[in-house]
């Protein structure tokens, strides 16, 4: 089953991004990991921007379970999901499952109700947040990626967007 999330954070957003990848990359293997943008906060009170993005991960694991995997992501990397008011403040990190599938298809983003979500799959290739320096590889699209744990690294495994989106790529079977 293909699990298609929405990421965030804006609690020293450019780092934590890097951290939320790699946690999925370590929980996951590997991760089609669509470029990060800048949103403005929704439905909290916040001067602090978000960084976004999109990926997707795949799973024998029922969704009840994936939520409990992300969920544990959020906490690890310092989210207080006890504290009652914890989906209207800031947040290190936030993971939240869009929908899932038996089939690779990126339009299934779309059956989000979050604004950001479907912009994530528009926008302009000059608003991507380049990550680099915090060590996530630069791209310019949706990337199959995995952590590799001999070298403490990210890394791009594929990065031709045209095949990921068309199943030319087996990005799940590496």
């Amino acid at each position: 089953m293909f699990y298609y999330l929405s990421i965030g954070t804006n609690i020293t957003p450019e780092l934590n991004a890097v951290r939320i990848t790699s946690a999925l990359c370590q929980s996951f293997g590997d991760v089609i990991g669509f470029p990060f943008i800048y949103t403005e906060p929704v439905g909290i009170e916040s001067e602090h921007r978000f960084l976004n993005s999109l990926a997707i991960v795949e799973s024998a694991k029922e969704p009840g379970d994936i939520k409990l995997m992300t969920n544990a992501i959020e906490t690890s990397l310092g989210r207080d999901r006890t504290a009652l008011d914890c989906s209207r403040v800031d947040r290190v990190a936030d993971i939240d499952i869009v929908t899932c599938s038996d089939r690779l298809d990126f339009s299934l983003f779309l059956s989000s109700s979050e604004s950001y979500v479907s912009s994530l799959l528009t926008v302009e290739k000059s608003l991507y947040v380049d990550l680099t320096r915090y060590g996530l590889p630069s791209t310019d699209g949706p990337t199959a990626i995995n952590f590799n744990a001999g070298s403490g690294n990210i890394m791009v495994i594929e990065q031709e967007s045209h095949g990921l989106k068309d199943r030319h790529i087996a990005t799940f079977e590496r």
